[in-house]
């Protein structure tokens, strides 16, 4: 609703999303950030830590397929972590710590592009990720969470993982 939100955002008025409050094309700050082709309303990031938001994280976000960066962290979201963040094919960080969220993580298993992954300080449960398709990941926290088992061996595999 972001009524609470300690920086709003004109989500639900008619202005363009490029248009909206924290839009700069080529430098992130937080808010909606960076339109691709020049301002064409597809929305590459959205940077809203430390922003009050409350609630369960909405299903619609995999509905932005441009989205490369995701940053919710240290806010007040609660529930499970939805299926669609799993079709978020060119997102490259996510970050999500900081909040309530709870249930499995395995929706970003299969985000191949994926460099930096944040889900610290959470309530989430189950195993851990077979992070075989995410070659390319550099930073993976978990800690805080309710996770068990064993480490999968694919973690092995992952040159890049610091």
């Amino acid at each position: 609703r972001g009524e609470e939100w300690f920086k709003p955002f004109e989500f639900l008025t008619k202005e363009h999303v490029c248009k909206w409050r924290g839009i700069l094309f080529r430098t992130v700050r937080k808010g909606v950030t960076r339109c691709t082709n020049g301002g064409s309303g597809r929305v590459q990031s959205l940077m809203l830590a430390d922003n009050n938001l409350r609630g369960t994280f909405p299903a619609e976000i995999g509905l932005l397929q441009e989205l490369t960066e995701l940053d919710f962290e240290v806010n007040d979201m609660q529930g499970n972590v939805p299926s669609t963040l799993g079709s978020l094919t060119n997102i490259t960080h996510l970050k999500l710590n900081g909040n309530d969220f709870s249930g499995p993580i395995d929706s970003v298993a299969g985000l191949s592009n994926l460099k930096y992954l944040d889900l610290s300080s959470n309530d989430l449960t189950g195993s851990l990720i077979d992070t075989s398709n995410l070659t390319k990941l550099e930073i993976f926290k978990v800690n805080g969470n309710k996770l068990s088992g064993t480490v999968p061996k694919a973690f092995s595999n992952l040159p890049l993982l610091e």
